[in-house]
């Protein structure tokens, strides 16, 4: 019972991180990626507030006021979030087959390990364009994001020690000093 149940665990953390933006909640804000842009009237701001988002998707408030730019920040968090939050009402009423069907029941039934995997999901949920992941971006420039996160978490956890930095990439100093360069990474603000 219990691996059945870690199964539909990670089964819904794969299913919904590659869920329509729809079933998560997206779009109240403009992102990057996006052309258009959506002008929202919020009852209780005192002025107006900017919310704008990079490449990644990551939310940059700008705010005239503490009180608008600490409410813009709930509201951006519970508009990224509502698909969680509506998950975890879902399954404590029970009523989590209204949104996945018997996708995640198929899943576990199939699987054949303790880990379900894209192919042991329906057909329509294995490509990006009928899972609303298809990803906007250059091949190069996901590598770049890719690369530069991968910098910036390895820095992190040496506490912004390049030459550890180094070793756990499996790079030379000089290789891993260009990048930092080249990404326009501090690795200093890292340093405790």
């Amino acid at each position: 019972m219990k691996k059945q149940l870690a199964k539909v665990l990670i089964a819904f953390a794969f299913f919904f991180s590659f869920a329509p933006t729809s079933l998560r909640g997206r779009g109240e804000q403009s992102t990057a990626a996006q052309a258009s842009t959506k002008t929202l009237t919020v009852p209780g701001l005192r002025d107006p507030v900017t919310v704008r988002r990079d490449e990644r998707g990551i939310p940059y408030i700008e705010a005239k006021n503490d009180a608008d730019l600490y409410f813009a920040q709930g509201y951006v968090i519970a508009s990224d979030r509502l698909w969680q939050m509506d998950l975890l009402r879902r399954n404590e009423r029970g009523e989590l087959a209204e949104v996945l069907g018997n996708a995640i029941e198929r899943a576990v039934l199939v699987c054949d390990t303790n880990v379900i995997h894209s192919h042991h999901l329906p057909p329509t949920l294995q490509t990006a364009e009928a899972s609303g992941t298809g990803t906007r971006m250059t091949l190069a420039s996901a590598i770049a994001s890719f690369e530069r996160d991968l910098i910036v978490d390895t820095l992190k956890s040496t506490s912004g020690n390049i030459a550890k930095a180094a070793r756990q990439l499996e790079s030379t100093e000089r290789i891993l000093g260009y990048k930092i360069k080249k990404y326009g990474i501090d690795s200093t603000r890292f340093r405790q």
